[in-house]
């Protein structure tokens, strides 16, 4: 598992812990995939999230993301807390 990437160049990946998103292209997509064992937060890193707040509950909890103007919008959950 990669915590924080320099660039997205996969269409997922798996977390093991809290992971910092880097900037996207306009209409990127990603699947982020907990596999840490308990709750794990998604952060930001040279781009902004389009929600308060990202949590992935525990194992196998999923977020999947698309970028547009340098912000991460949530397209899609599961067993994710998002504000």
């Amino acid at each position: 598992p990669v915590a924080a990437p320099a660039a997205i160049d996969k269409s997922t990946y798996f977390m093991n812990g809290n992971y910092d998103i880097p900037a996207g292209v306009d209409g990127q997509e990603v699947t982020l995939i907990n596999r840490s064992g308990g709750a794990a937060t998604v952060l930001s890193s040279g781009a902004s999230l389009g929600a308060s707040s990202i949590s992935l509950d525990g194992n196998n909890s999923t977020v999947t993301l698309r970028s547009f103007e340098n912000v991460w919008y949530v397209i899609g959950s599961y067993a994710a807390t998002i504000s």
